[in-house]
């Protein structure tokens, strides 16, 4: 699979492998070193954007088997994401027509770093062949 987020093909693909509950919720636990630093020993604003971005599109796509693209996401720094072992969650708020309602977070050991939620949207091309 090519992925940014979680492509087997890219080399710099946080190593994130997503678990789906029956829930519809979702979530990784993985390891971030120095090859996603932003600021001295805290992980990148954009990757940590990018794995959120990643988790809430598994959840809203009901692990990826619905086509579904990023209508808009909204992400809250809520204060520095560390390098090391880090966990992402999400799951569906609601849905509401062609559009799909996401919210997750990622977390260290002492709780969230980044909150996140995400509008998704069914493209036309899927629309019309229903």
């Amino acid at each position: 699979m090519s992925n940014a987020a979680t492509g087997e093909c890219n080399p710099i693909a946080p190593p994130m492998i997503v678990h789906h509950e029956p829930d519809g919720r979702c979530w990784s636990e993985f390891v971030l070193g120095a090859a996603y630093e932003g600021p001295p020993g805290l992980v990148h604003g954009g990757v940590c954007a990018l794995v959120l971005d990643q988790m809430l599109g598994e959840a809203a796509s009901e692990a990826l088997t619905q086509p579904l693209f990023t209508g808009t996401i909204t992400i809250k720094y809520l204060r520095g994401t560390p390098l090391g072992p880090l966990r992402a969650e999400a799951f569906v708020e609601r849905s509401e027509g062609i559009k799909t309602f996401a919210h997750g977070h990622l977390s260290d050991a002492a709780g969230a770093t980044v909150e996140a939620e995400g509008v998704f949207i069914k493209p036309a091309w899927a629309r019309e062949a229903e």
